[in-house]
């Protein structure tokens, strides 16, 4: 998705809830299960970091927690007071289930009018494609997703639009002796 695609997706939904889940996934790249099982503990503010317990391969890791996301959090928590994990389910104290997010994102996509072969990790590649294009470094976007292999990451190389007016080679950084 474009970052304009992004953008209309996440303003689409009238309800804070269905916001911020959207908003959550672009902002932290994390798959499904993974945001899941996120809890109200695992959120850093003083690390601007969220804990993620639940990754690939039973692996832990920490995601990124954005200044825009932890306001949109703070609002989020006022409203719903979760107990437990951060997306409470239907029943009290428990996590809201993976295809309830996929169903609200489903109908995000129908409501925004947007290709609707979208899906929640459309925006996991979204964010990792952004973060290339800005110049992030894939090591630490290896790290920020979870993958074992740098080759799963470099997958993003091939999505990137990067155009090769705005590559300045080295030589144009130096500073010469006259």
């Amino acid at each position: 998705m474009s970052p304009g695609e992004v953008g209309q997706l996440i303003s689409t939904p009238e309800f804070l809830k269905s916001k911020t889940i959207l908003a959550f996934f672009y902002a932290t790249g994390l798959r499904v299960n993974e945001a899941t099982y996120v809890k109200l503990s695992g959120i850093d503010r003083a690390g601007m970091r969220i804990k993620v317990t639940h990754g690939k391969g039973s692996k832990e890791r920490y995601a990124l927690l954005s200044p825009v996301l932890l306001k949109q959090l703070e609002d989020y928590y006022r409203q719903f007071r979760p107990e437990d994990y951060l997306f409470n389910g239907s029943k009290k104290g428990s996590r809201m289930g993976n295809r309830a997010m996929q169903l609200l994102m489903q109908n995000a996509v129908k409501k925004s009018g947007l290709n609707t072969a979208f899906s929640l990790h459309t925006l996991r590649h979204s964010f990792a494609t952004h973060l290339l294009e800005a110049g992030c470094n894939i090591h630490a976007i290896k790290e920020l997703l979870g993958h074992s292999f740098l080759q799963t990451t470099m997958v993003y190389l091939h999505l990137t639009t990067y155009v090769r007016q705005q590559i300045v080679s080295p030589l144009d950084r130096l500073t010469l002796p006259s």
